[in-house]
């Protein structure tokens, strides 16, 4: 069977049905305690991948909006890498992803923020990120890197911490290690220096991966402005915002 055969027949409670065939299914998403007063109606589409939106995008959310994840055709965006939906275990894990999504958009619409905990970085960025989030856990180093992808002083970005050249190569070895490690030589605790860290090459690969994450998502500000896409006017916080700040007044 293919990808709406598996939805159809895995539709949880929450969800009713209104029509369904080999490639779409349609219906009416019941949300708790929903901020909205008219009922959500959805529509997925594809054989593999599902692809799901408002049935008449703009209608209760935002028609595009890179912030609540809403993308251009205003399909939702429900997280990198999603597997295909080929059995009733994935058909189930989209339902669930979608169900996280329509949470998520229910304090969005109350509040004007997307919940931190479900939200990767938009485009290609999204990818570095992960990548930082995972590399950050392993080096028991969230904290600090939730400093640094918040735009807080940090030594993982900020230009007076420098561990790398623009090319990479590590920079100032024979300085103490930013994280505080410390050795017992010649009978005493000392600072380690940062090339005797054990955890440099990590370390170093976590700024690296922090640059090209920021770079990325420069570059996808600018690809969506190129198309064109402005604010809705939805979330406090949207890049898009400030375009709509730097009008000239009338």
């Amino acid at each position: 069977m293919n990808a709406a055969l598996w939805l159809a027949r895995s539709c949880p409670r929450w969800f009713a049905i209104s029509g369904s065939g080999n490639s779409y299914v349609k219906g009416t998403a019941h949300v708790d305690s929903a901020p909205w007063d008219n009922p959500l109606e959805l529509t997925v589409m594809g054989r593999s991948q599902p692809i799901v939106s408002e049935s008449k995008p703009g209608t209760l959310f935002p028609a595009r909006c890179p912030e609540r994840h809403i993308e251009t055709g205003g399909s939702f965006c429900l997280g990198l890498d999603r597997p295909a939906v080929d059995d009733e275990q994935t058909a189930t894990e989209w339902w669930e992803a979608l169900r996280h999504h329509l949470m998520c958009q229910r304090m969005a619409h109350r509040t004007g923020i997307w919940p931190e905990a479900f939200a990767l970085d938009h485009g290609d960025a999204g990818i570095w990120h992960k990548k930082a989030l995972e590399l950050a856990e392993s080096l028991e180093l969230e904290e600090e890197y939730a400093a640094a992808h918040a735009e807080e002083a940090s030594w993982i970005t900020g230009a007076q911490f420098k561990l790398v050249h623009n090319d990479g190569r590590p920079i100032n070895g024979r300085a103490p290690c930013h994280l505080g490690c410390t050795w017992r030589k010649r009978g005493r605790m000392v600072p380690r220096l940062r090339v005797e860290c054990d955890r440099r090459e990590q370390i170093l690969e976590l700024v690296a991966i922090e640059k090209k994450r920021r770079e990325e998502l420069a570059e996808y500000w600018r690809s969506v402005r190129r198309a064109g896409t402005t604010c809705c006017g939805t979330m406090r916080n949207c890049e898009l915002g400030k375009d709509r700040n730097d009008d000239p007044p009338d």
